[in-house]
Order: C-alpha cells, then structure tokens, then sequence
C-alpha cells in the first residue's frame, strides 16, 4: 500500500514519492498482537520479525488504544448474559498477552496451539 500511494500521488507531487504513503495519513484498525503475518512453515522467531511493528513504517506510526471493551459495555444486559461476556472478553485479552498455555501438536517443535473452551465455541 505504500509503494502504490507514492506511485500515485508522486505523479503529480515529485516530493510526496519520497514521503511515507505519498504523505496521505492512513487510519489501520485492529489488534496488532491477533494480526501476524503469515510466513509458511515459519519459526516462531520468523513470524514475529514479519509483524507490522517491526516493519520500517512502525516508527512514523501513532499508536491509539481503545481502554474500554465494547462486548462488556452494555448496561442492559442480565447479570447471567454479562458474566458469560466478561468471561469471553477475559479470555480473549489473556490469549492476546500470551498467558494462555499453549500446546504442540505431535508432529512440531513449539507449542503454538491454544485450546478453546467449550462454552466459546459456536
């Protein structure tokens, strides 16, 4: 996407080809640490030097946090249906921070399995 936004703009604006994303501010959403890339049969190690924050572009980037959790935002909900949600969202920011136990599976080196519980599946 950078490479394509300076090719573009930089037709017209010479000095915008050498600016990051033509010099166009760029808005990126999501959670970086459930966001890898994908390396095929990649290490551990390999897939966490391909992340976004260790891209040249992470240093020019501002980084925004969201503080509160939407699932458990809402105050209408019954104490049974918002316990379930609290107990999700829980679960989702520990396997964000990487404290959740992780498994092999027979035929690999490292664990990188997680198990999901049963009441999260669908």
């Amino acid at each position: 996407m950078d490479g394509s936004l300076r090719d573009i703009i930089g037709f017209k604006n010479k000095d915008a080809s050498s600016k990051l994303f033509g010099a166009k501010p760029i808005l990126l959403g999501g959670d970086f640490k459930q966001f890898l890339p994908i390396i095929i049969k990649g290490k551990r190690q390999e897939i966490v030097q391909a992340a976004t924050n260790r891209s040249y572009m992470w240093d020019s980037c501002q980084v925004s946090r969201l503080l509160k959790s939407m699932r458990v935002s809402n105050i209408g909900l019954d104490g049974n249906v918002y316990a379930r949600m609290q107990a999700f969202n829980d679960w989702i920011l520990a396997m964000r921070d990487g404290k959740l136990l992780a498994i092999a599976k027979e035929s690999e080196e490292e664990p990188a399995w997680i198990k999901i519980p049963a009441e999260f599946l669908i």
